[in-house]
């Protein structure tokens, strides 16, 4: 995810307001930088500045502005996909959205912005040359150097070499791929490859797998497919909304005479269907994760079948993609990947030349690389300083570099947190800790009565859930029930006269237990209940405890636990 702050003077930019997908949190769907600092310079904020539209820099825009009516400025191709973000929040206003364009300035207070065409795995993508007080910034955004764009918007590399003969101040640059030798393959090499290989398919259906914000990649795909007289299937929401933004602003070109509904599909005979799918890293509810398990509801995957995924494996998801190949394999299908066809996919990111380049072109006198992990990070400075730059930092989250007449130094630090949210709701490190230890060890209920005397009316009851299975807890709830009686009846008076405290021994005891039969310290909730006298009833709960009296009858509450913290 990406989220910097510029200050200058009374005025400030972010830069880019992305998320990011978790990779192993419980019920988390995305994560994304917290908005505080941001959102508490007030009037000093004034616009969010976007580079390009991948997720990961846009991602956050609805929650940002859910706290702050600030501007948002981005190319038009970005801009189209936050619009479609934003119908699915209630913000209460309309935001404010502002196209920006290749060589056209604009200002955000008194910052002079100007954007400058990149190429990226993305339509519209810009790096950003912005005048200070103290010189020029130049922010790259995501690029790489393809000198032969497919759609003709080449790389402006004379207007950054012209902010470079001018004096830049600091460049601040993507990082990702510093540690791949060379140049990154232009896409036109990746476009020959595909038309190979859909050209070998045969007589069975063609499903191409691709990032569906790489339209540049899906327009490819299309040709490919009118070139060997296939129909065209897009399959997916993803899909659906990057090719209707593109086809909008006129990026993207879909021959309507060829394409086909997907419950349609069955029509056309295999040897002229091609389908377009999301899913190249085996998320579970994806397209082509649903194909290779064939729940699909309307397309299926047989022998014969080619599926290429034109797509690079992402660190973390390689193990779902492999399964999903797997599957598709055991269906029929031939499947096509970097690690069999490497040419069947290019990164958008530049390589170590390309970077050596950036800083040729823009000669900046202080470095901060940025986009990329803590490795990548250093090592991208430290060619910095091979070519002459003397003067690099590196920045970990939160931390603030000051640039004055006196040269760049580290400031003091901005608490920052990351925010995890499940669907639209934000979920707090107390949540996510609860989270994790249900997915470790499962959940225990434990429910005790006792009489107005403290003594056992029946025996504990014990109920788990994600803790063993079925079989095995036939044997090991009643080994618990029996624990817990004793536990209790060995408690002094005193502490079973004491709800709180005997709720919590028997919680202990429970969790005891549990880790001696099975290995397991599940989260234990008690629920303990006092029967006073035939008609009240009184239960317990660490949250929510017992009233003082008032006069009237005791109202009841219920005892969850505290989430399993010993």
């Amino acid at each position: 995810m990406n989220a910097l702050v510029l200050e200058d003077g009374d005025d400030a930019v972010l830069l880019d307001c992305g998320i990011m997908f978790p990779e192993e949190e419980v019920g988390i769907d995305v994560v994304h930088a917290d908005f505080s600092y941001a959102v508490g310079l007030g009037q000093r904020l004034r616009a969010v500045v976007l580079t390009h539209g991948h997720e990961d820099h846009i991602g956050a825009i609805p929650f940002l502005l859910a706290r702050t009516k600030v501007p948002v400025y981005g190319p038009a191709f970005a801009l189209e996909l936050v619009r479609a973000r934003l119908t699915e929040h209630s913000l209460g206003f309309v935001p404010d959205l502002r196209v920006i364009k290749p060589r056209e300035p604009f200002f955000a207070g008194s910052l002079e912005i100007e954007p400058i065409r990149v190429t990226h795995s993305i339509p519209d993508a810009v790096a950003l040359a912005i005048r200070t007080s103290i010189g020029t910034v130049v922010h790259t955004g995501d690029f790489k150097v393809d000198l032969n764009p497919p759609d003709g918007r080449h790389f402006d590399l004379q207007r950054l070499s012209e902010y470079g003969a001018a004096g830049v101040t600091l460049l601040l640059s993507d990082s990702t791929n510093i540690g791949l030798e060379g140049i990154t393959r232009g896409e036109r090499a990746v476009a020959d490859e595909l038309d190979r290989t859909i050209q070998e398919a045969g007589s069975g259906r063609v499903f191409v797998a691709a990032f569906s914000s790489n339209v540049q990649r899906l327009q490819t795909v299309v040709e490919c497919a009118e070139r060997h007289g296939r129909n065209i299937v897009l399959a997916g929401r993803s899909v659906w909304r990057h090719v209707a933004a593109a086809t909008g602003l006129g990026l993207f070109r879909l021959p309507a005479e060829r394409l086909v509904a997907p419950e349609r599909s069955g029509e056309v005979p295999r040897e002229r269907l091609l389908v377009i799918v999301s899913g190249t890293q085996g998320e579970p509810r994806s397209g082509l994760a649903r194909l290779s398990l064939g729940e699909h509801r309307h397309l299926r995957v047989e022998p014969g079948d080619l599926v290429v995924l034109t797509s690079r494996h992402i660190p973390g998801n390689e193990m779902a993609i492999a399964r999903m190949i797997d599957n598709l394999a055991r269906l029929g299908a031939r499947v096509v990947h970097v690690g069999n066809r490497p040419l069947i996919h290019a990164s958008g990111h530049a390589h170590r030349e390309e970077q050596k380049l950036m800083i040729q072109l823009v000669r900046p006198r202080f470095f901060i690389p940025v986009h990329g992990t803590y490795q990548h990070l250093f090592d991208h400075a430290r060619l910095a300083r091979e070519m002459g730059i003397s003067a690099t930092m590196l920045l970990e989250d939160g931390q603030v570099a000051v640039i004055d007449e006196d040269g760049m130094s580290l400031g003091e630090s901005v608490a920052v947190e990351r925010v995890h949210r499940d669907g639209l709701a934000g979920v707090n490190p107390e949540v996510l800790r609860q989270r994790r230890a249900l997915a470790d060890g499962g959940l225990v209920n434990v429910f005790i009565v006792l009489d107005r005397d403290f003594r056992l009316l029946a025996e504990p009851r014990v109920i788990c859930c994600g803790v063993l299975p079925e079989d095995d807890l036939e044997v090991v709830m009643p080994a618990a029930s029996r624990r817990l009686r004793e536990e209790i009846d060995a408690a002094p008076e005193g502490v079973r006269s004491q709800p709180d405290e005997l709720r919590e021994r028997c919680r202990r005891a429970t969790r005891r237990f549990f880790d001696e039969a099975v290995g397991r310290r599940p989260i234990v909730l008690v629920n303990l209940t006092v029967v006073a006298d035939r008609t009240r009833v009184s239960v317990t709960h660490p949250c929510n405890p017992p009233r003082e009296p008032s006069g009237g009858p005791e109202e009841p509450s219920v005892d969850v636990g505290d989430g399993g913290k010993d």
